[in-house]
């Protein structure tokens, strides 16, 4: 991501967090369903929103900022259950192959899916977050 996206990513979740609850409202569904995720995160894919484009870039933040935390509950979640269990927990995906992915590329991965996948749309967006990236990206074959 260009590095002057990021530095409007990261004020319009500042904004987010100071914004009025209705503001806050408007986008806190997207955990609920793939159907919602769809709803809010179509955006992302309308190339860069102009910077005065306020409501475009504040869903944009959003939907990047729910995927990156996401994948790094994820992987961090991966890594505590192999400590906690005495050896290595593979992630559901490669994790190796998502390296240098820009976050905007893992929100359209799952917009992807959700699609593909119309049946599965109901189900929270964090279980067709697995899903997609599991397609996309095949668990890593074991080293020996």
């Amino acid at each position: 991501m260009r590095g002057w996206l990021w530095a409007v990513v990261i004020v319009m979740v500042t904004r987010l967090a100071a914004a009025p609850a209705a503001t806050a409202d408007k986008h806190e569904n997207l955990t609920d369903s793939g159907n919602e995720f769809v709803r809010v995160c179509s955006l992302i894919e309308n190339n860069d929103p102009a910077p005065s484009d306020y409501p475009r870039l504040m869903g944009a933040a959003v939907c990047t900022a729910y995927v990156m935390g996401l994948g790094d509950g994820i992987v961090f979640e991966s890594s505590y259950a192999g400590a906690s269990l005495g050896g290595k927990v593979k992630t559901p995906y490669c994790e190796a192959d998502t390296y240098g992915m820009e976050q905007g590329q893992r929100v359209r991965v799952l917009l992807k899916y959700i699609r593909n996948h119309p049946e599965k749309a109901h189900l929270p967006t964090a279980v067709l977050y697995i899903s997609a990236m599991g397609d996309a990206f095949p668990p890593c074959p074991e080293r020996k």
